[in-house]
């Protein structure tokens, strides 16, 4: 049986009508000759190192050799690839609000005018605020963290929480402009920076610690009375660090100075995954420097 693939080899090199004039003249015995004249050139050529096959061209290559590819794959390797896994999210938190663990507003009202309430009188303190403290105490042992200074929030590391749930931040820089046409040309007329809109997809704990956290700096920032607060009370300053799982001077990264804007809340009885929020910030002003 005559080998397909010298048909096809001898039809590449010399043309199907040569090849089929060929393979008739010569016939099956002819053919078959020349595929154990040709298999022992190759192998000859291999021996001899005349024909070495990396540095042939690969059509599933693209056309480059197997040499070629194999420095390409180095090159890459030895540049170190960013992975879009690895990045850290920096919160910088001024005037950390009130986080009200334990009970609301209402609730808290009824345990101080209530028989509990004078049950409770011995604990020396407010009974939220108790609550508060042995949550964060708890929290900073179980992540590891380093207690901060006392805060209004009850000392909770929320910039620390807020790296580590964090599960996909997503941003975009733009330079803002329009196309003028002039005739049958264009031209370009920029307008400026475009605001950067930041979206946090994060974790939380069973307290509620980060969902607390953005509803009372959106408190901070539009009171419940009707008035705003000042910018330094509910702007904070987010680092966003990239292909590093730790802070790095090196590696590239960018600071924005931000104020919330929407928390999206998604709750399903039918789903067993872990909830996760999506948090959205927009910048404040690009004259700030952060």
């Amino acid at each position: 049986m005559i080998d397909p693939a010298f048909i096809r080899g001898a039809t590449s090199a010399v043309g199907f009508r040569v090849a089929s004039t060929l393979t008739s003249k010569l016939g099956a015995k002819g053919v078959k000759a020349m595929q154990r004249i040709n298999s022992a050139a190759q192998l000859l050529e291999s021996a001899l190192g005349l024909n070495d096959p990396q540095d042939v061209p690969q059509p599933l290559l693209g056309g480059v050799t197997l040499k070629e590819a194999e420095a390409i794959f180095s090159d890459m390797i030895d540049a170190g690839l960013s992975r879009k896994c690895l990045y850290v999210v920096k919160i910088e938190d001024i005037t950390p609000p009130d986080l009200s663990y334990g009970v609301g507003p209402d609730a808290r009202a009824i345990v101080k005018t209530s028989p509990l309430g004078s049950a409770l009188s011995f604990l020396g303190g407010d009974f939220p605020t108790m609550v508060a403290t042995g949550i964060s105490k708890s929290l900073n042992a179980v992540l590891g963290a380093t207690p901060a200074a006392p805060m209004s929030n009850g000392g909770v590391n929320v910039p620390h929480m807020f790296n580590l749930f964090a599960t996909d931040v997503s941003y975009s820089t733009a330079l803002g402009g329009e196309k003028i046409s002039i005739g049958g040309a264009t031209i370009d007329k920029m307008s400026g920076r475009e605001p950067v809109e930041i979206e946090v997809t994060t974790l939380d704990d069973e307290a509620g610690t980060l969902k607390r956290w953005f509803e009372a700096k959106k408190d901070q920032a539009a009171h419940r009375d009707g008035t705003f607060g000042l910018p330094d009370d509910y702007c904070v300053r987010i680092t966003i660090i990239h292909a590093t799982p730790t802070e790095n001077i090196k590696a590239f990264g960018n600071q924005f100075l931000v104020r919330p804007v929407t928390a999206n809340y998604d709750l399903s009885r039918s789903a067993q995954e872990m909830e996760t929020l999506r948090l959205s910030f927009t910048q404040f002003d690009s004259f700030v420097t952060p």
